[in-house]
């Protein structure tokens, strides 16, 4: 049975450990503010909070204190989320059929694991090393080689959107505003010195390919419209050379 929770106002100061889960909930117009998911995780990978068969419609998610780290997610919808703060972000996090759809503000989504700490049973604050984080980032590939697909964004408008470490043949997108950037063919084109994409955010992201050497989807953000219109205008110059995937 699905529990329907509408219009409360608040979920506030909540913390959740790493082997708990929230599943069969439908939250609507609700506002979260420092919620701490995966909270106290130790360096066991599989050890995440769960969140399973959920969807947050017309919800706001304040980016600045909630916690979203080492988590997974399996049949979630999000639906038009504000996020004051400016930014949330989702990393450490294996997505298993999560559609982000309608109206967002920054986000930044990921599963790779970088410099992440967590707290000891002591209460104390220790950094994950070197051997710890390849672990994770491991175990977070193998995961990802028995999922069908892990995120759908098609229907998703972004002021700003960033996905890493996410398998780019596991992400539904739209081909009109969201296109794949391949390391092999940004390294052999000239995007730095191309004159008509020099002020564009596509052109920031194939940068980013070229830093991390990983394939990379980027999505047309819906700043404003004159924005927009240039982003457009850069996949459409980025196709037509060569260096973005034709859909």
């Amino acid at each position: 049975m699905t529990m329907k929770l509408k219009n409360i106002q608040k979920f506030e100061d909540l913390k959740f450990a790493s082997n708990e889960i929230i599943e069969n909930i439908n939250f609507e117009s609700c506002e979260f503010v420092n919620i701490i998911l995966s909270f106290r995780p130790d360096d066991i990978p599989a050890n995440r909070t769960s969140l399973k068969d959920c969807n947050f419609k017309d919800c706001t998610i304040d980016g600045r204190t909630c916690s979203n780290d080492k988590l997974y997610m399996e049949n979630v919808i999000f639906d038009n989320i504000k996020i004051p703060g400016d930014l949330l972000r989702i990393s450490g996090t294996i997505f298993n059929q999560v559609v982000l759809k309608g109206n967002f503000d920054r986000v930044i989504l990921g599963s790779g694991h970088f410099g992440m700490v967590y707290v000891d049973k002591e209460g104390d604050i220790e950094h994950l090393n070197e051997f710890q984080l390849n672990t994770f980032n491991h175990y977070v590939d193998d995961e990802y080689k028995n999922i069908e697909w892990a995120l759908d964004i098609c229907q998703g408008k972004f002021r700003e959107c960033e996905i890493h470490n996410v398998p780019v043949h596991l992400i539904k997108r739209n081909p009109e505003t969201q296109m794949l950037l391949k390391y092999e063919k940004v390294k052999n084109s000239n995007w730095e010195t191309n004159s008509r994409i020099q002020n564009s955010y596509a052109k920031y992201f194939c940068g980013r390919v070229m830093k991390t050497e990983n394939d990379r989807v980027i999505i047309a953000p819906v700043r404003n419209k004159k924005d927009f219109a240039i982003e457009m205008e850069a996949i459409k110059i980025l196709r037509e050379e060569g260096v973005a995937e034709l859909d």
